[in-house]
C-alpha cells in the first residue's frame, strides 16, 4: 500500500561510478512525496539502477534512498510535484531522478553466443545426488542429441506436476530467449520464469498443458510476457504426470543483450 513519508533531499555530489556516462540529477529541498513500492538492504547505486528499469515500465520516476536502513522507495511523483513538507516531519533521505541516465552500450552482447547455467539454486527433488541430480544441468550440454535416460542430465525424485528447477547465470542480461536441451520425455516444462532485478517474477512463457516427445529436442518457446525481464536467474516448472515417468534436462542457454529490445528476436522450438 502506497504510504506518504517526509523526504529530505541532500544534495549528493557528482557519482564518480563508471557504469554510467551521465550523472544522477539531484535537488535541494524538502519533499512530501508517496512511496509506492520499496525493497531492502541495498546501496545507493543499486536504488539507482532499479529506479531505471522499473521507469522503463512506467514504475518508477523518483526513487528515495534511506542511508540509516538501506531502504530504496520507489515513487511514480516526479520531484517537481512534490508537496513541501514541515521540517519537523522528516525521514532522513537522498532523493533524485533519473530523467538523464544512460547505461552506455555493451562491449560485447551474450545475445548470439548465449551463456550456460553456473549455478543452481534450488530445486522440487533429484533422482540422485551425483548422477540425475540437478548439478548435471550445469554448463554445455553433456547427453544432447543422444535421447536417453542419460545420468549426466537432472531427473527428479518425484513423479509429478509440481517439479522446478531454479538456477543462475554468471551474467545478468535483458532476457530474449532461453534454450531448454530436453533429452528424456520432452515436452513438460510449462513454464519458464525470470527473476526480475526488481525481485519480481516474470513468467515469460507457460502452457496449461504438457506434452511428451519420445526424442531429444531443443525447448525455445516464443516468450508470451512482454515485460523486459533484467535477470541472470531463470526458473523451470515442470510436469511429469503426462509423461508418467522422469521429464530429464540436460542443460540449460540463455541469450540477452545488457540494453532492452523493442522485440524479442524469433525463437523456434526445434527437435532432432
Amino acid at each position: 500500500m502506497a504510504r506518504q513519508i517526509e523526504i529530505i533531499l541532500l544534495l549528493i555530489a557528482q557519482c564518480s561510478c563508471s557504469t554510467f556516462q551521465n550523472r544522477f540529477t539531484v535537488l535541494n529541498g524538502v519533499f512530501l512525496g508517496t512511496v509506492d513500492d520499496q525493497i531492502r538492504d541495498v546501496s545507493l547505486l543499486q536504488c539507482a539502477v532499479f529506479c531505471r528499469h522499473r521507469k522503463r515500465q512506467n514504475r518508477c520516476q523518483t526513487a528515495g534512498y534511506d542511508i540509516l536502513t538501506g531502504t530504496c522507495y520507489f515513487s511514480l511523483d516526479s520531484i517537481y510535484n512534490m508537496t513541501p513538507a514541515p521540517n519537523d516531519q522528516l525521514y532522513v533521505m537522498e532523493m533524485f531522478e533519473l530523467p538523464t541516465i544512460t547505461v552506455p552500450p555493451a562491449t560485447t552482447s551474450t545475445t548470439e553466443e548465449g551463456q550456460w547455467v553456473s549455478g543452481v539454486i534450488t530445486y522440487s527433488s533429484q533422482y540422485g545426488t551425483d548422477g540425475w541430480s540437478a548439478q548435471q544441468i550445469l554448463g554445455v550440454p553433456d547427453v544432447y542429441p543422444t535421447y536417453a535416460d542419460d545420468t549426466r542430465a537432472w531427473a527428479p525424485q518425484v513423479i509429478d506436476a509440481n517439479q522446478f528447477l531454479e538456477f543462475q547465470f554468471a551474467t545478468p542480461v535483458y532476457v530474449t530467449q532461453v534454450d531448454v536441451y530436453e533429452t528424456f520425455k520432452a515436452g513438460g516444462v510449462k513454464a519458464i520464469n525470470c527473476l526480475d532485478v526488481s525481485g519480481t517474477w516474470i513468467t515469460l512463457w507457460s502452457t496449461p498443458q504438457v506434452s511428451v516427445i519420445e526424442s531429444a529436442r531443443i525447448f525455445s518457446p516464443l516468450f508470451t510476457s512482454t515485460i523486459p525481464c533484467f535477470s541472470n536467474q531463470i526458473r523451470l516448472d515442470i510436469d511429469c504426470t503426462v509423461a508418467v515417468s522422469w521429464v530429464e534436462i540436460d542443460s540449460v542457454r540463455l541469450h540477452g543483450s545488457q540494453v532492452p529490445t523493442t522485440t524479442s528476436p524469433p525463437a523456434t522450438t526445434s527437435t532432432i
